[in-house]
């Protein structure tokens, strides 16, 4: 949920905020923006790291499995 959160942050700031800085009205937006994506990408790869990729709880695993129909 904060990875949602901090993503959708991220947008909202960063979006004006590359506008701003095209048409010369200020770069502040647009920075935070880029700081909020590094937050973000940061919050990610350590949910990765700390959880694994593609692990299960292999004691759930097989318990009610079905054949496929």
């Amino acid at each position: 949920m904060v990875h949602y959160l901090l993503t959708v942050a991220k947008f909202l700031v960063l979006t004006p905020g590359i506008v701003l800085a095209i048409t010369g009205q200020g770069e502040g937006l647009a920075k935070l923006g880029s700081v909020l994506t590094v937050l973000s990408m940061a919050l990610f790869a350590f949910v990765v790291l700390r959880k694994g990729v593609g692990t299960t709880d292999t004691a759930q695993v097989g318990t009610n499995a079905q054949p496929a129909e």
